[in-house]
C-alpha cells in the first residue's frame, strides 16, 4: 500500500470513528497521540482527549 493510501485510510477512519460514531476513547489516542492541534479560524489551541470529547459532544 502506497503512503497516500495509508493516509486515505487513516483519514478515512478518522472520520468515520470520531465523527460518526463518537467514539474519541479508543481512537483519538491511537490516530492523533495523547495529544490533538485543533486548527481553527480563530487560532490553534492543543488539547487533549477530555478536551475534544467535552467540545464535540
Amino acid at each position: 500500500m502506497s503512503v497516500e493510501e495509508q493516509n486515505k485510510t487513516v483519514l478515512k477512519r478518522w472520520y468515520d470513528e470520531m465523527w460518526e460514531n463518537y467514539n474519541f476513547e479508543d481512537v483519538m489516542p491511537k490516530l492523533a497521540g495523547p495529544l490533538y492541534t485543533r486548527y481553527e479560524s480563530n487560532g490553534t489551541r492543543t488539547m487533549d482527549q477530555g478536551d475534544v470529547h467535552q467540545i464535540i459532544t
